[in-house]
């Protein structure tokens, strides 16, 4: 069975607060870059073993309860894109509410993911995480 582009996106938001879930989706060797002023991990994070552990600090670590709200889902050949907002809860501030619109591509391969590139509004979510 081949997935297209569309529905790989989707399903790699859809499983974030899963690392495990989001490791699947990956090729052994595949990157995920992420806005560069996020400051919370290095990108780009190379290969799926230090992508999933870097979810697993970040769906562990940071946030909790994760809900992601998809509103487009869009793809060409093996480009895929998903726009979506997620929903946690703010571990290191006593379980606060975090709320913010991302933007994820992804390339297809075969039937898994190979590139990640995250983007959100990294302003919003720092003046969210202010003590």
């Amino acid at each position: 069975m081949s997935f297209s582009s569309e529905i790989l996106a989707e399903r790699l938001v859809r499983a974030f607060g899963d690392p495990d879930a989001i490791g699947e989706l990956l090729t052994a060797d595949a990157e995920w870059w992420i806005t560069p002023t996020v400051g919370v991990l290095g990108s780009p994070s190379v290969g799926r073993e230090s992508i999933v552990a870097a979810m697993r600090i970040i769906f562990g670590d940071l946030w909790k309860d994760a809900e992601v709200v998809v509103h487009h889902v869009v793809g060409n050949d093996d480009i895929g894109a998903v726009r979506f907002t997620l929903r946690a809860k703010a571990r290191q501030l006593g379980d606060r509410s975090y709320e913010n619109e991302y933007s994820v591509w992804v390339r297809r391969s075969g039937d898994h993911i190979d590139r990640v590139w995250e983007y959100l509004d990294v302003a919003w979510s720092t003046a969210q995480l202010q003590t």
